[in-house]
Formats: C-alpha cells, structure tokens, sequence
C-alpha cells in the first residue's frame, strides 16, 4: 500500500479478514493519499477492527467512502468509529448496515455527526435502533447540516421514533431521501412525519413502505401533498405517491392511492381508450379537470364500487379479492396484503378491459 501511489479503489468483501488483518491495513491506509474507495463488507469485523479504522478516519485525507456492512462492529466499535469522524474531513459514505450498532452506537454517531461537515450518506439499516436510536438521529438533523441520505431501515423505529424523526425534521435544512421502510410506524407515525413535512423545505424523497399504514395514514400524506413537491413511497408494491396521485381532502371522498396508482401507471392515451372510449367520454372528464386522476376516478369510482366484492380469506391466510365488470368477466387478486390483492385485480381488470370486445 505504501508503494503503490495510484491505487483508488480496495474492494475486500467477503474475505473474513478479522480484527487482526484488518490492523496491518490500517496501518497502510494512515499513509495512504490515492485510495477513495474501501469496501470491507462480510469480514467478520468487530469493535477493535473498527478501532484501527476510526484511526485511519482521523487521518487518512483522501478516503471518501467507507462500507463496513455485515460486520459485528457493535456499538463498541460505533464510538471508535465516531471518534475518527469527529476529525475526518473527507469521508462523504459510511455504510453499516447490519452491524448491531443499537441505540447507544447511535447516540455515537450522533455525538460525531454533530462535529462533521463532510459525511453526506449514511446506511444503517438493521441495526437494532429502536426508537431511542431514532431520538438520537433526531438530534443530528437538528444541527448537522451536511447529511442528505439517511437509510434506517428495518430498525423497530416504531411512532415513537417516527415522531423523534419529525422533529429533527423540522429543523433541519439538507436532508434530501429518508428511507424508513419495516419500522411499524403505523398511521400515527405518518402523522408525525406528515406534520415535520409542512415545515421541512429541503426532503424531497421519503420512503414508507412496510409500515402498516392505512387508510388515515394516507389521508395525512395526501394532505401534505397537495402543499409539498416530495415523493413519498408507501404502498407495499412501490408505488411512487406524488401530487399527481393525491386522495381526496374529505375522509367521504377519499380515493385509495393503491386503487389510484394503477389508473396512473397508464398514459393519457390508454387512459382515453380503456376508459373514455367505454363511457362515450374520451376523456373530456380528464381536460376539464385540469387533467386530475382524482377527479376522473372520483366519477368512475361510484360505477365500479358495486362489482368490487368483499375480500375473502384463504386457508393459507391469503386474501383474494374480485372485481366484476358488466359483460366482461371477474378478475382475481390475491396477497397476504389487501391492497396488494385489490390492486392485483384492478390491474388485472383494465389490461384485460382493453383486450376484450
């Protein structure tokens, strides 16, 4: 390493280097002034590995992304970790997911975070954070202003930890994509999130997927929607909510954005054929409304509502789901997920819509 002066990038996944290898490296790397790019994920790394790195972080000058995913670096090797963050002013990626960091190695990062002004994305999903782990987050986004990706997957946030996040997002002015999918956050999570979101400038991507949130839930992001350009994924199969997909203000009216989606994903003029052509309409609904989804589907909804059966649970816990369309047939959805089964068979619906006479 020391010799050679043109080397950027180490890639040593997956070669169970351990702590004991991983110090001659980092030996090397205190020196090193070409390397940009270490990847030691899947190296049965824990806490003293990560100690030799934390001094390689203090410093190294021209390492910028650093990726120690699936390790055992817990929240011991966290602080190390930390440590050498509190003076690196160059490391812009740090990966560590899947390390067992918890809440105590986040409320280290969180101590480093606020001292750092370089680091712009951070992985840390599965990781054991609850929604203590989250309050400490919380914490950095109030005064790092550098971070702009957070991934905290699958971290048993919860809405207590969602609405620890909501604060922080409330003051901060960078933060660009939040990933919080698999946290359990519910409908009263999204309520907290939808909150921070009336005053966060700056977030323009949030990611909600998995997180049991229903029907209010939804109503509280379609209500942000309507002020705020972000983009928010919630529905399980990775639709993307944007303005264009907002439920109706009033609970009576209320469109489901999984429902919705689907007349989305088609362009106008499938849209014209499938269903204007049908209602002898050929889409004036869609131009007179300023081209809202909402409003055609708020006309045709009442129209399809009676053919839509009540889901039904299988033997294996699956539920299926039936739309009936006059003179054109019954088509089948089935998922563990309700919305999962009925947009399954309204997608089923309008492609068959246009095959048939």
């Amino acid at each position: 390493m020391f010799r050679i002066e043109t080397l950027t990038t180490l890639d040593l996944q997956n070669n169970y280097i351990g702590d004991d290898r991983v110090q001659r490296l980092g030996d090397a790397l205190r020196y090193n002034t070409t390397l940009t790019l270490l990847d030691l994920r899947y190296n049965q790394l824990g806490a003293v590995g990560a100690q030799y790195l934390g001094d390689v972080l203090q410093h190294n000058r021209t390492l910028t992304t650093l990726n120690l995913a699936v390790n055992r670096i817990g929240h011991v090797g966290t602080q190390y970790l930390a440590d050498g963050l509190r003076y690196n002013n160059t490391l812009i990626t740090l990966n560590l997911r899947y390390n067992q960091i918890r809440n105590v190695g986040a409320q280290h990062l969180n101590n480093a975070l606020r001292c750092n002004r370089t680091l712009t994305t951070i992985h840390l999903q599965y990781n054991q954070l609850g929604n203590i782990g989250a309050q400490y987050l919380s914490n950095s986004l109030r005064d790092n202003t550098t971070l702009t990706t957070l991934h905290l997957e699958a971290n048993q946030i919860g809405e207590v930890g969602a609405q620890h996040l909501a604060n922080g997002l409330r003051h901060n002015t960078t933060l660009m994509t939040l990933n919080l999918r698999w946290n359990q956050i519910g409908d009263i999570g999204a309520h907290y999130l939808c909150d921070a979101l009336q005053h966060n400038t700056t977030l323009t991507t949030l990611d909600l997927r998995h997180n049991d949130i229903g029907d209010i839930g939804a109503q509280h992001l379609g209500d942000v929607l309507q002020h705020n350009t972000i983009k928010i994924f919630f529905l399980d199969d990775g639709t993307e909510m944007t303005g264009e997909l907002l439920p109706l203000s009033s609970p009576v009216d209320y469109i489901n954005p999984s429902v919705l989606s689907t007349i989305q994903s088609y362009d106008f003029d499938r849209f014209e054929q499938l269903i204007g052509y049908r209602f002898h309409q050929r889409g004036d609904i869609f131009f007179d409304s300023n081209k809202s989804f909402n409003t055609v589907w708020k006309i045709y909804y009442p129209m399809f509502k009676p053919f839509i059966e009540k889901p039904k649970r299988l033997l294996d816990e699956r539920i299926h789901v039936t739309v009936q369309m006059i003179d054109k047939g019954r088509f089948k959805g089935v998922d563990r997920n309700y919305r999962i089964a009925k947009t399954a068979a309204v997608k089923c619906a309008l492609k068959n819509l246009g095959r048939l006479d």
